[in-house]
């Protein structure tokens, strides 16, 4: 499962109660070169929070360095050239908020 923010992170988590080692890695870790840990709580759900670019990106969980898994809860899933089905995730760009500051004289009357 994915949950995006207003900020533009991402939270992960995947069920995976009988696993010693879990990691996130997609287009946005380079697939192997920069994995991203997940953290496993008490309820066998692995979690874990990244800041993302906005943009198209694709992931998949690797469980005990040998299993493969997408996340049919994200935002689809393709085919990819191994044959295996990867997740695909959009990232929006963050809104935008300016806040316009009144100088203090302004409100003296």
């Amino acid at each position: 499962m994915v949950e995006q923010h207003e900020d533009g992170r991402a939270s992960f988590k995947v069920f995976a109660p009988h696993a010693g080692h879990v990691e996130l890695v997609g287009s946005f870790t380079g697939w192997h070169d920069r994995p991203a840990p997940m953290k496993r709580g008490d309820d066998g759900w692995w979690r874990t929070t990244l800041a993302l670019e906005p943009g198209d990106h694709e992931f998949q969980y690797l469980i005990d360095h040998r299993e493969w898994r997408a996340d049919y809860a994200a935002g689809g899933i393709r085919l990819n050239e191994f044959g295996t089905w990867v997740s695909l995730l959009t990232v929006v760009a963050p809104e935008v908020r300016l806040r316009v500051r009144t100088p203090a004289h302004a409100h003296a009357a």
